[in-house]
């Protein structure tokens, strides 16, 4: 019998040892999973670099810059250089950009009311839920943009390289919106 005692009482040892370290386990795995969860449902936090909007102002380009939720405003920067920057709900409203380059910008959620975007590049650009109601895209050239959900109500689209590649050649879109 006490072999038997020995026994149970070495068993018992290694199931609450390997209980605990499985405790551990799940613990940090818990912990893991609510931290990735975490930064996947909270948003990034944006915001301008007024170092940026400053160097925009001044000199019409300003490359890989953050200009999120900047206040630019009927700014009127003819042949502007933004390519690869962050203009992530910016307000552009009536802002005059002719022959500005905006390549592989992100421009998600942009007010460009009313802008001038006569000539410019939009290649590659990220401009979902923009509203580009009466702004003038003439001759702009949008190859590869991504316009889910944008507002182009009114837009002027004439000689205009569309997103696919065609020519567009009259207003955007007649409905409200246009989604992908």
């Amino acid at each position: 019998m006490n072999c038997e005692i020995v026994l149970n009482d070495i068993l018992e040892q290694t199931f609450s040892k390997k209980k605990k370290m499985l405790k551990k386990i799940i613990t940090v795995a818990i912990a893991i999973t609510i931290a990735l969860v975490s930064a996947v449902i909270s948003p990034p936090a944006y915001a301008y670099s007024q170092s940026n909007v400053d160097q925009f102002k001044s000199t019409g380009s300003c490359y890989n810059c953050d200009l999120t939720e900047a206040d630019l405003r009927e700014v009127h920067v003819d042949k502007a250089y933004l390519r690869a920057s962050y203009l992530i709900g910016t307000n552009l409203t009536k802002a005059n950009l002719v022959e500005a380059d905006f390549s592989q910008a992100l421009m998600d959620n942009a007010k460009l009311s009313g802008a001038n975007l006569r000539s410019a590049c939009l290649i590659d650009v990220n401009l979902s839920e923009a509203d580009l109601s009466e702004a003038d895209l003439s001759e702009a050239d949008l190859s590869g943009a991504f316009l889910g959900n944008a507002n182009l109500t009114g837009a002027k689209c004439y000689h205009t390289t569309w997103t696919d590649g065609t020519e567009k050649n009259g207003l955007c879109q007649s409905e409200k919106k246009i989604g992908f």
